[in-house]
């Protein structure tokens, strides 16, 4: 086997080691997966710092907003303060995880994102 063929499999093991792609806030998705909760339950809590997950739905055409939901409800993620990451239009309908903070009240809590998780 040649050296450069190695080098390339080990490469190709070490990038699909997590299965997660991270955008935002550097942070642990194992733990990030383990602590969070479905949409509905997130909702269920109202303002505060949150950890969800569920469904990405329809995602931004330049990717600054995607919705993420559940079988029972949806929510709007936006970009927190001072993030810039950009969510792919071909997330739609793959698993994601998401820190942050839900703002607003009622029906139009949204959720600020530091840091998201996309199953790949």
């Amino acid at each position: 086997m040649s050296r450069a063929f190695r080098n390339l499999v080990l490469v190709g093991l070490v990038g699909c080691d997590s299965g997660w792609t991270q955008y935002g806030e550097a942070t642990d998705i194992d733990s990030l997966q383990a602590e969070a909760m479905g949409v509905s339950a997130g909702l269920s809590q109202g303002a505060g710092a949150v950890v969800v997950k569920g469904q990405i739905g329809e995602v931004c055409d330049v990717g600054c907003w995607f919705y993420l939901m559940d079988d029972e409800s949806l929510v709007l993620v936006h970009r927190g303060p001072g993030q810039t990451f950009v969510i792919p239009q071909d997330a739609r309908g793959r698993q994601a995880v998401v820190q942050g903070h839900l703002e607003g009240e009622g029906e139009s809590l949204q959720l600020a994102a530091r840091s998201v998780g996309i199953l790949d």
